[in-house]
């Protein structure tokens, strides 16, 4: 079995974006960004850990 890890960056201030939080918390249909992107994620590949 291979065994697979995701290493999920999401680091900045948000500041071109105009906000005053990271884009990665900005709320989309009721989730942050950073939720959809890890749960898409995880959909696609069958990952053993995400970090």
């Amino acid at each position: 079995m291979h065994k697979s890890a995701l290493i999920l960056v999401a680091a900045g201030k948000g500041a071109r974006a105009g906000h005053d939080i990271p884009k990665q918390y900005y709320s989309l249909g009721g989730k942050a960004i950073l939720r959809h992107t890890l749960e898409n994620c995880a959909k696609a590949f069958n990952f053993n850990t995400i970090i």
